[in-house]
């Protein structure tokens, strides 16, 4: 199963633009990203499911779930959440 991570800093959105375009620095890669009802709350950040983020890395990467939690009070307070951990490799 997944683990709950401890404390790591968060990042903003994840789109397709940027999932095209990234330069990748290592065989291994870290990207974290949040899963909400877009249509409670627009983005930035945008939300990201599991199956975005096949289509955006899924040629190119092996695609691994490291870790999940809800954040507390939400997404800026406004909407509940879930932050996900990927390992790409």
């Amino acid at each position: 199963g997944l683990e709950k991570p401890r404390r790591f800093r968060t990042q903003g959105g994840l789109n397709e633009h940027f999932g095209r375009h990234e330069s990748a620095t290592g065989p291994l890669q870290f990207v974290i990203c949040f899963e909400y009802d877009q249509t409670l709350m627009q983005g930035p950040p945008f939300s990201i499911d599991r199956l975005k983020l096949i289509r955006i890395y899924g040629e190119r990467y092996q695609i691994q779930p490291l870790a999940l939690r809800s954040l507390d009070g939400g997404l800026m307070g406004r909407v509940p959440t879930q932050e996900f951990v990927w390992l790409l490799k």
